[in-house]
């Protein structure tokens, strides 16, 4: 086999993403290395710590893995996590719901059309339908090991309907939903299954499939074959759709029935059927070389932990992350990578029913940039495809959120491998080239792109557990650098255990090679680093005059042309080398298929691999035959090679993308072997035309001259008609431009009338805005009002309570007598009365630091009528505070005369108090008087003071909060003066004893009844200051009333500019229709341009085809002229023979002339479209200019961006 990758710098490396590798699951290849070497030598420990992760109704005894690779010891046989018991969809769906994760998206579908309704479903939801189907298959009598065929489109129906199959133990077996009805027909017999689910049909692109139809006549073929499908469960896809009148099926009753109506009466519960660990899953169809499907069966346990290892460890998945894989669901990639890996690790995943060109070719990137996708997963085939496009498609997308991106069933190119980093991941995103096999069921070899370099086009280092080796042809194991065949050495956990139905096949296809190994039929080369690089299936190798040539070192050589989109190589019979190289190409989109890139091609392989590996025929394909999943169906390409291709059975191509493929090539094979008979034919002629030429060359050079002259006459008559053609196509071109440049003035003159009428909007809502304003100061003014009313009704209950302690004070007087009689109390008394005497200047305390607190809070807020109002608040409680403690100390003069001497001390302490507070509050009116006069000259701040004023009632309400804990503080006060007053009661015997006494209090009480009157006098000069506060309050309520007037005045004004405004947008609106004429006389001109420019298309047209016609009068002339250089006709003949010529000659000079006439007609044309869009250009600067004149009567501000905005337009035209 020749050395593959020949071509390829192996030392080339990208070194993983420091951001990625510093919160990757692996993070350094000493980390990788270390987890990969105790997988090898303690497997038990290594995988049975990860299946910890897992729910096990009945935990594993030993984890594995018992295997047999060689077949001299018995049947092959592979088995792990013996003896437990667990269910695939209980630890999809159930363990990730217990963990908390019930309300995350579990799947985001994308539907085919990007106007159909996309949903997304959570893991409590896909449960729910998951427990819906699952119940009812078991009322249809599925049981646990029967069979259950899925044939459904990628709808959230088919992963639930996998989920349901494992739920309850039966084996699903998913066929792609291209395949052809022989092609299920032959799945569902080889599987035995009794029930089918599919759909009324889907649309794929912009073609409809008919998934129901397709099983109808499945079901036909099994009933002919003797098996009877008993139930088909439809899902109404696009049934109450748009698309429904596009699908066409049959309705077998008591065999069919609606998805829908069957799960709809059934529970949102199902219980699990606990499945051996060694019990089937599902099986997977794979076609051999030879076509004929095998059933892949692959069993729970071991299935479980592979596909969950290699998603989070490849993908280094996190929560955060979403995940986007493009296969389909009837693929091994679908079975481990969409259904199975993501929802064990609880991912969020995009589940994509369309196709990646559909409605156009960037529909993979808008999906990525829609749901802000993390890790993007799909096959080298679609990159390269999409490589044909160019990088335009991608970069217009918003790609930024892609971390990873992910390769699957083919080796990738590395060219394609660069462009994949650099245009769809910016060069920053990791690139995981995994390689594996619908067989192994997970990844064998791939970056952990964390701790990994990548090297384009390798698939790097093998995954944990995976113990790989090459062997040479005779089963010798290699090491180091070398080239041979893949084999591995030990099974991993996903491994299929058997074909259904056909173990001795199972053996004979992967165990008969290389007794001991299991044979994964691919070449491979190791490189001196140790990363391996896939070259091939070892089947496709092509011995060329006995060199032994893989098909994919040339079809590698061959796509490292630039020109070269994709190539397929196979072999053909050859009479000499034994076997040829047949090579299928296609082109990048845009490039032209000609002979001379054969040449260059040919070229190509030679120098990357040798003369020996040269091509011997290349046959241009718009398109390759390949499978959905992407893979090439070469049996179809080696049929074709033969040279009896015409009478080959091709065989099943239903599973091809796209079958009408093979009849292109088909197509062009028969034209290239026409064209080749053809070919020898005139080789043959040329030959005899030569020879006779060489006889007569000397007597035919003068007319050859001649006709040679002429003939030249005529070349540059064509290329004058070429120059003029460019002119003309330049010229189209210059009108395009301006084509452009008028809808870019017309999208202008839209702009600024959406900014006018935005800017209409903002006035309005300025003017609800003022209307609020007054509307908070009157409101504002209002409680005002009412709290100065609250006030006096405050003032009147001090007076009230003052008259009351007066009363008190007489009763007092009475009762002092008994305290001389009782002196004993003296010293129980003067304790009391120090105790008061401490609380009394601990609260005089308290209120000068309250008293200076207001100072200081009046002097910050002065020019706030709110501030005003606190402070009188303050005072009012501080001569409550007063008041209380001037019955305080009333009552406890009644006890003793040594508590009224203190109690004349502490009224002259409140007297001070008091007079403080008192010139307090005459500063407060003195500042109130100066923010009148403030507020007076303030008008233009009126505004931001109804902003205070708002933040002033808030603070109001606070106030009025502390003032109801004052008042339950003075309840609790009463509450105690009731106390005293029964202990009052209680003395009032003792006091009776106290008659020496008397005289001595009534003069004391004297006293103090002259300090209670000047206490008196002191509030009548504060009633008088606050009635002078009332004045103050009276002036600002005229301010209020001049507001009101600036308030009117400004609505008045308001309403002149709203009626101008009107009068502004009346005139706007004729504008506007003026603008719509224009518009509509401009569609009527173009039009017009386009009725010119299709009559210039046909003119072009017709002169391409004169000069086609004038070509073949050019080769008759030729061939007429070879006729009379043979000698065969006399004289005579010549000579009519060169009037008849120099009559056509004169008749292609007039018809070129007619085609210059034409062209000139085609400029005449032209200018006449360029003078109508000149006009319009003018209509519409004048359209403009009458705009600015009218809108120019409006306030120099509001004109002023429209007025620049004309002038930047007319600077544009």
């Amino acid at each position: 086999m020749g050395d593959f990758n020949q071509n390829i710098d192996v030392s080339e490396i990208y070194e993983p993403p420091k951001e990625l590798s510093a919160n990757a699951h692996v993070k350094s290849m000493a980390e990788y290395e270390a987890m990969y070497k105790a997988s090898i030598e303690d497997p038990e420990s290594f995988w049975g710590e990860m299946a910890k992760e897992f729910y096990w109704q009945t935990p594993f005894e030993k984890v594995g893995p018992e295997f047999n690779f060689d077949r001299t010891k018995g049947p092959v046989s592979v088995k792990w996590f013996l003896g437990g018991k667990t269910n695939l969809s209980y630890n999809c769906l159930d363990r990730i719901i217990q963990q908390g994760h019930g309300s995350r998206v579990a799947i985001y579908h994308e539907c085919n059309d990007v106007e159909d309704q996309h949903a997304s479903f959570t893991y409590d939801d896909l449960l729910k339908k998951v427990c819906r189907l699952a119940n009812a298959l078991k009322a249809e009598g599925v049981k646990k090991g029967d069979r259950v065929s899925i044939y459904l489109p990628m709808v959230v129906e088919l992963p639930a309907a996998m989920l349901a199959c494992a739920r309850i133990g039966a084996v699903h077996s998913v066929v792609f939903g291209g395949f052809s009805s022989e092609s299920l027909a032959g799945r569902i017999l080889d599987a035995q299954s009794s029930m089918v689910i599919t759909a009324d049909g889907v649309m794929r692109g912009a073609k409809p499939v008919q998934l129901k139809a397709i099983t109808d006549k499945a079901c036909e073929i099994t009933q002919k074959d003797g098996f009877q499908v008993r139930r088909v469960i439809c899902v109404g896809r696009l049934k109450g759709t748009s698309f429904e009148p596009q699908t066409k099926y049959d309705w077998v009753e008591g065999r069919d029935v609606w998805y829908k109506e069957l799960v709809q009466s059934q529970s949102e519960t199902c219980d699990c059927e606990w499945m051996d660990s060694e019990d089937p899953l599902f099986m997977l169809y794979t076609s051999g070389s030879t076509g004929k499907p095998k059933g892949v069966l692959h069993t729970t346990g071991g299935y479980m932990l592979g596909s969950f290892a290699t998603t989070k460890y490849t993908f280094d998945y996190h929560p955060e992350d979403v995940y986007f894989c493009t296969a389909d669901c009837g693929w091994i990639t679908g079975h481990s990578y969409v259904t199975y890996g993501p929802m064990l690790n609880a991912a969020t995943q995009v589940l994509f029913e369309g196709v990646p060109t559909f409605p156009e070719v960037d529909r993979f990137w808008k999906v990525c940039e829609k749901y802000k996708v993390s890790i993007f997963y799909t096959a080298p085939t679609a990159i390269r495809s999409l490589m044909k496009s160019g990088d335009q498609p991608v970069t217009r997308n918003d790609l930024s959120s892609l971390r990873l991106l992910g390769t699957v069933g083919e080796p990738i190119n590395p060219e394609a491998w660069r462009w994949y980093h650099r245009v769809v991941g910016g060069s920053r995103c990791a690139i995981a080239d995994t390689y594996w096999q619908t067989e192994t069921g997970s990844h064998l070899i791939t970056p952990l792109v964390g701790a990994m370099t990548c090297k384009p086009g390798s698939a790097s280092l093998p995954f944990f557990g995976v113990e790989t080796a090459i062997l040479d042809e005779n089963g010798k194991e290699l090491s180091g650098e070398c080239s041979g065949r893949l084999v591995l050495k030990r099974p991993v956990p996903s491994m299929m255990r058997t074909v259904h139905g056909d173990h001795q096949r199972f053996e004979e296809t992967y165990f008969s090679q290389f007794n001991g190994y299991y044979f994964t039929g691919d070449g491979c080369k190791r490189d001196k680093d140790g990363f391996y690089w896939l070259t091939g299936r070892m089947d496709d190798v092509i011995n060329v005059s006995g060199h032994r040539i893989g098909t994919a070192e040339v079809e590698s050589a061959l796509v490292a042309h630039a020109k070269v989109a994709e190539a397929a190589v196979v072999g053909f019979p050859h009479e000499v080398k034994g076997e040829g190289i047949w090579c299928c190409v296609t082109l990048n989109e845009g490039e032209a298929y000609d002979d001379s890139l054969k040449a260059e091609l040919k070229k190509q392989v030679r120098e990357v691999i040798g003369a020996f590996a040269a091509p011997d025929e290349i046959h241009w394909a718009p398109g390759l035959p390949k499978t959905r999943s992407g893979k090439i169906m070469r049996r179809v390409l080696r049929k074709l090679a033969l040279p009896d291709y015409d009478t080959q059975d091709l065989g099943d191509t239903s599973t091809l993308a796209d079958p009408a493929v093979v009849d292109v090539l088909t197509e062009t094979a028969q034209r290239y072997e026409s064209e080749k008979v053809q070919s020898e034919v005139e080789i043959a002629d040329v030959k005899d035309m030569l020879n006779a030429k060489r006889t007569e060359e000397e007597r035919e050079t003068r007319r050859r001259d001649r006709l040679e002259s002429e003939l030249i006459e005529l070349r540059q008559n064509m290329e004058a008609r070429d120059r003029v053609l460019r002119q003309v196509k330049a010229e189209i071109k210059q009108q395009e431009e301006v084509k452009a440049a008028t809808e870019m003035q017309l999208n202008m003159q839209r702009q600024i009338i959406e900014n006018k009428k935005q800017e209409e909007a903002n006035w309005q809502r300025q003017i609800g805005d003022l209307k609020r304003q007054k509307q908070e100061g009157s409101d504002a003014k209002k409680r005002l009002l009412e709290e100065n009313k609250d006030l006096d009704k405050e003032l009147k209950e001090k007076h009230e309570e003052i008259r009351t302690c007066t009363a008190e004070r007489d009763k007092t007087k009475k009762a002092l007598d008994v305290l001389k009689r009782r002196k004993a109390l003296d010293d129980e008394a003067r304790h009391e009365m120090n105790l008061a005497k401490a609380v009394l200047k601990t609260e005089t305390e308290n209120l000068i630091r309250e008293i200076d607190m207001l100072k200081k809070q009046a002097e910050s807020d002065s020019k706030t009528i709110t501030d005003i109002l606190r402070d009188r608040e303050s005072l009012n409680r501080a001569l409550i505070r007063c008041d209380d403690r001037t019955k305080d100390q009333t009552k406890k003069v009644k006890s003793h005369d040594e508590e009224a001497q203190q109690l004349e001390r502490d009224v002259e302490d409140i007297k001070l108090d008091v007079t403080d507070a008192i010139k307090k509050a005459y500063k407060l009116d003195k500042t109130r008087e100066k923010y009148g006069l403030e507020c007076s000259l303030a008008n233009s701040k009126y505004m931001s003071a109804l902003e205070e004023l708002k933040n002033r009632d808030n603070k109001i309400s606070e106030l009025k909060k502390n003032f109801a804990d004052v008042k339950a503080k003075l309840a609790q006060q009463k509450q105690l003066y009731e106390a005293v007053r029964t202990d009052r009661n209680l003395y009032s015997k003792k006091l009776v004893e106290s008659q020496d006494e008397i005289a001595e209090m009534k003069r004391k009480f004297k006293i103090m009844s002259h300090q209670i009157e000047q206490l008196k006098e002191e509030i009548k000069e504060k009633e008088e200051r606050l009635k002078r506060g009332h004045h103050a309050h009276n002036r600002m309520q005229k301010e209020c009333e001049f507001f009101k007037d600036q308030m009117e005045r400004a609505k008045r004004r308001q309403q002149s500019l709203n009626s101008h405004k009107d009068t502004q947008q009346a005139e706007i609106k004729k504008l506007e229709s003026r603008i719509l004429e224009e518009e509509d006389r401009r569609k009527q001109q173009k039009k017009k341009y386009e009725e010119t420019i299709s009559e210039r298309d046909v003119l072009g047209t017709q002169l391409i085809h004169r000069n086609d016609e004038l070509a073949l009068q050019y080769e008759k002339i030729k061939i007429q002229q070879r006729t009379l250089q043979n000698g065969e006709l006399t004289y005579k003949q010549r000579l009519e023979e060169s009037r008849a010529l120099s009559i056509k000659l004169a008749q292609l000079k007039r018809e070129l002339h007619i085609g210059k006439q034409q062209v000139l007609n085609i400029d005449d044309l032209k200018r006449e479209v360029f003078q109508l869009q000149r006009e319009l250009l003018q209509e519409r600067t004048k359209a403009k200019h009458s705009v600015f004149l009218h809108r120019g009567a409006g306030k120099p501000d509001e004109c002023a961006p429209l007025e620049k905005a004309g002038r930047l337009r007319s600077k544009h035209i």
